[in-house]
């Protein structure tokens, strides 16, 4: 039981089902609007695999290429925000790698993972996230997340 609450909670706080885009004028259209499909897989040492899980939602990026820390801060919930972090991001051409943090998100826990992210073609994404989840010493859940995303329409960026 306190596994499936767990898991519920970190759907909920990592991976969005639906994130709206705000408006930062009302008459200027300068982001593009990112339709998601994220392909969830997740594992613990003691739970083999649980069923995989697709989910969908929309983020408002700025055109070009991926930027992780407009992902990361439009996905998370607001309580969330001010304790996840990106570090060693790298930005080589269209691919963007990078490393995250979560402290306190979980009691007596941490998320922390890796991303990976190419621009397609200006308009389409590729990426993943593996993660891993400790909730306490003795127990973590690993998450392996596949990314696409597609330029669907324009949208009010607001950072």
């Amino acid at each position: 039981m306190y596994l499936k609450k767990f898991f519920l909670l970190y759907l909920s706080s990592i991976i969005p089902l639906v994130t709206v885009a705000t408006q930062d004028s009302p008459i200027s259209d300068n982001g593009n609007l990112i339709d998601w499909t994220v392909s969830v897989k997740q594992k613990t040492s003691t739970i083999s695999a649980f069923k995989p899980q697709t989910l969908h939602f929309q983020t408002c990026q700025l055109p070009g290429a991926f930027e992780p820390e407009t992902f990361i801060q439009q996905v998370l919930p607001p309580e969330a925000k001010q304790q996840c972090k990106i570090t060693d991001r790298s930005k080589p051409k269209k691919t963007v790698t990078f490393k995250f943090a979560c402290e306190g998100v979980i009691p007596k826990g941490a998320i922390t993972g890796s991303g990976k992210f190419k621009s397609v073609n200006g308009k389409e994404y590729t990426g993943t996230i593996q993660a891993e989840v400790k909730i306490n010493k003795y127990f973590s859940l690993h998450v392996d997340a596949d990314h696409a995303g597609k330029q669907v329409d324009t949208c009010y960026y607001a950072p």
